[in-house]
């Protein structure tokens, strides 16, 4: 089964799931925090569900991780706090061609 994620969500890296081991945190907990249920957090960690991006900071931010390495953007564009850094937006690039 293939996931389409838009622009405005977040897909979890392997280091996510690396992270949770390391630091002996379970699934239930991360749930509960972020407001999802224990299946879906499975999911997200798993790759198969994405998470808007104040779920996936605020996932962070509990495992006191940096969010560029739990998280990617879809379509390989790397977000900092100032917008999108690799490539420019979509128009933009239209607009140069």
């Amino acid at each position: 089964m293939r996931t389409v994620f838009d622009a405005n969500r977040y897909r979890a890296t392997p280091e996510l799931r690396r992270q949770f081991l390391i630091q002996g945190r379970q699934a239930s907990w991360a749930a509960r925090q972020v407001g999802v249920s224990k299946s879906q957090m499975s999911r997200i960690m798993s790759g198969r569900r994405s998470l808007d991006e104040s779920a996936a900071r605020l996932l962070a931010a509990m495992l006191g991780i940096d969010f560029g390495l739990l998280f990617e953007v879809p379509g390989g564009y790397e977000r900092v706090s100032s917008g999108l850094e690799r490539g420019g937006c979509r128009e933009e690039r239209r607009r140069e061609r």
